[in-house]
Order: structure tokens, then C-alpha cells, then sequence
């Protein structure tokens, strides 16, 4: 599908455990990689290893990685914990928002080797709109969301996360890296002590260790 390609919920009542998606080429789609989590229910123990992911379609935005923890009945949150993204090759004019739900924070997230180039050809500002996953649902008020953020990885409402062999190369003047109401986070097995903007883009090169 050119609007998403491996995709959890929107339906999320249902538990996702100990899943391996890899080996896998994914291209021209809205979402490279989607976890919905707006019904409650749980994700856990899944893992997103050696993938390639080229952006592109038909949509103004696209995310090679979009996760989202948020209300759409009255019970309870839903939670995603365990999740893992390793070897991911990445092309995208758009960004990776990750993003939790303060009251539902994502938890022991993993990065590891991932290689992502952004031509930076999306307009995040003009765009702002934060995806639900289905057309007929509309943003609930007040709810977080990350999507406007202008950063090539957002890390939003997270605990416990661990960034190892991040190579960013990405043009235009978004941030690196930001960590919105993230905390115990990792790069390369240096604490971060900052939760917000770690770096601007440089012309390429890792995410910089936190001193």
C-alpha cells in the first residue's frame, strides 16, 4: 500500500507480542513502518530489523517510522514497550516521530544501526496535521502530538531509550535529534542529559555523544 506498509492498529485492543518483521524493501509508501496504539491494548517485545525504507507516494508527509500512543475510547491507555528498530536503511524527505502519551510513556526503545539520509524536501511546518491512521478519526483535543517538530528523529514521551550507530545525514536546518518529555536516554552508551534538541544537521556524520 502506498499509505502504509507494515502497520499496527489502528484496531489495537488486540495484543502485538514478540514479532520479527526483516529482511524486507519498502518503497513509495506514507508510512515505512506505523504502530498506532489508540484503542488501548499492547505492543510489546516487537522488533523492525534489516530494512530498507525509500520514501515517497502520493502524500504531503511521509514517516519512514511514525509510532503513537493515544486515546480514541474511554478506557485505559494502551502501552508499547520493547520496541526495536535495527539495520534500517533509510531514504525520506520526511521525518521518524516516535511519540508516547505522557501518561503512557513508550518504553525501552531501541535504535541501532540505522543509516537514514533525509533530502529534507518535506515541508514539516506546512504539513502539521498529526496522522490518525484512519481518515474518519480526527485529532483528539489535547492530546501530544510530536509531528510539527522540525527534526529529522523525534523521540517524544519516552522512557528508557537507547540509540547506538545512528548516522543521520540530512539537508535543510531541522534538528538532529529531539527528545520532547523523553528521559533515560543513551547514545551510544553515553547518558544524554539534555531532553531536548541534541544537535543541528551537520553535512553527515553519527549523532553526537552527550558530554
Amino acid at each position: 500500500s502506498d499509505d502504509g506498509a507494515i502497520k499496527f492498529g489502528t484496531r489495537s485492543a488486540s495484543a502485538v507480542r514478540d514479532s520479527l518483521f526483516s529482511d524486507l524493501v519498502v518503497t513509495d509508501s506514507r508510512y515505512g513502518i506505523a504502530l498506532f496504539m489508540i484503542h488501548g491494548g499492547e505492543y510489546s517485545n516487537n522488533r523492525f530489523s534489516n530494512i530498507r525504507i525509500a520514501g515517497g507516494g502520493r502524500h504531503a508527509r511521509t514517516y519512514p517510522i511514525f509510532v503513537d500512543v493515544d486515546h480514541r475510547t474511554q478506557g485505559p491507555l494502551g502501552k508499547i514497550e520493547g520496541l526495536t528498530f535495527d539495520g534500517l536503511d533509510i531514504t525520506t524527505g520526511g521525518n521518524i516521530v516516535i511519540g508516547g502519551h505522557p501518561q503512557s510513556p513508550v518504553r525501552d526503545l531501541t535504535l541501532s544501526n540505522i543509516r537514514m539520509r533525509s533530502t529534507g524536501a518535506e515541508r514539516i511546518q506546512e504539513n502539521t496535521r498529526k496522522p490518525t491512521g484512519n481518515r474518519r478519526y480526527r485529532p483528539v483535543p489535547g492530546s501530544p502530538d510530536y509531528s510539527p517538530i522540525e527534526a529529522h528523529l523525534v523521540i517524544g514521551s519516552a522512557r528508557a531509550v537507547r540509540l547506538s550507530n545512528v548516522d543521520i545525514m540530512g539537508a535543510g536546518n531541522r534538528a538532529k535529534i529531539v527528545l520532547p518529555q523523553t528521559q533515560d536516554v543513551t547514545i551510544d552508551g553515553s547518558p544524554v542529559a539534555s531532553m531536548g534538541e541534541i544537535n543541528r544537521p551537520q553535512p553527515s556524520g553519527r549523532l553526537p555523544r552527550s558530554h
